[in-house]
């Protein structure tokens, strides 16, 4: 009987492996504090562009003490880095909450002076009128920016009513002036000193005078 040929391939055996396979890459290790346990107060991008490049409104004014903890802990930089962006990213979340809860607040306050029968309803454009006659003859920048639009007050009905009342007992539009003036202001100036709160705060209405 003929012998059988021997049907096996030679294989090669040489290594396939494609020369362009990255090599792993170690994670950041999550020990070893820094020389003297000095960290670096790092932000990413996204918290940067909401408290500051620095971090600067963050008020993590306890930040040399948990430093201190840190490296006792012997934590890296890069484990306070994520320790300090997950603080951070609680902040702003508290902040946002804050910031809605007091934008619900002074639309609240808004509508209930829109819906008062006295200053609000039929008389609204007239307790506006009036309130803007009240803040250029007697108002600053300051009140209106810091006060009445910056912490919203101007939205309150009762702040409303009494603008609007003490509008109503100036009859005639007086002369306007400001503290930021010698003698009677622009008509530019003055319309756009009291726009500036109804118009970023209550609905807007045409100064008069």
């Amino acid at each position: 009987m003929p012998h059988e040929q021997d049907q096996t391939t030679d294989i090669d055996t040489q290594d396939t492996t494609p020369t362009d396979v990255q090599e792993t890459v170690d994670a950041p290790s999550m020990r070893g504090a820094p020389e003297e346990g000095l960290y670096d107060l790092t932000l990413d991008d996204e918290t940067a562009a909401f408290f500051g490049p620095n971090g600067e409104d963050l008020n993590f004014d306890g930040f040399d003490q948990f430093s201190a903890v840190a490296a006792e802990m012997d934590l890296s930089q890069h484990a306070v880095d994520q320790l300090v962006g997950a603080y951070a990213g609680v902040q702003a979340k508290r902040a946002q909450e804050i910031a809605d809860a007091v934008g619900r607040m002074v639309q609240g306050w808004q509508d209930d002076a829109r819906a008062d029968p006295e200053i609000g309803r039929a008389n609204w454009q007239s307790s506006v009128d009036s309130a803007n006659r009240v803040i250029q003859q007697f108002g600053t920048p300051e009140l209106v920016n810091d006060v009445l639009v910056g912490q919203g007050i101007g939205n309150h009905p009762e702040m409303v009513r009494l603008l609007a009342r003490i509008g109503h007992s100036l009859g005639a539009t007086p002369e306007p002036k400001t503290a930021s003036y010698d003698g009677p202001a622009p008509a530019t100036d003055r319309d756009a000193l009291a726009s500036s709160m109804y118009s970023a705060t209550t609905p807007s209405g045409k100064v008069k005078g």
